[in-house]
């Protein structure tokens, strides 16, 4: 989900999850998950009623979180994940979920 960098970075990770899961024999969709507006779209939210699995990769976890946070996706999201969805992530994927983040395009500390 999210790659403010651009839609050539979005891709690379998705092809990498896709190439993953293909080696391991499990079907796999890429959710076309970007921006906040995305976030929101219907189809996109449904994408979770099929998952049982849904995997974040790296990048700014502040980012990430200011995309999911306050929409329907991310309501859907817990609902799932109190109904038993797994999640996994690295990186910025596990650090948006945290009560605060930061954001690894800060210059400084304060």
């Amino acid at each position: 989900a999210a790659a403010p960098e651009g839609e050539s970075i979005f891709d690379t990770w998705a092809g990498k999850g896709m190439a993953h899961y293909e080696r391991l024999g499990i079907p796999a969709r890429v959710s076309p998950l970007r921006t906040r507006e995305d976030a929101e779209r219907a189809d996109v939210v449904d994408m979770l009623d099929e998952a049982s699995l849904v995997f974040f990769s790296g990048g700014n976890p502040w980012y990430l979180a200011t995309i999911l946070l306050g929409t329907p996706f991310w309501a859907r999201l817990q609902e799932r994940l109190h109904d038993g969805l797994a999640y996994a992530g690295c990186s910025a994927g596990v650090a948006c979920l945290t009560e605060m983040t930061y954001d690894s395009d800060a210059q400084d500390l304060d």
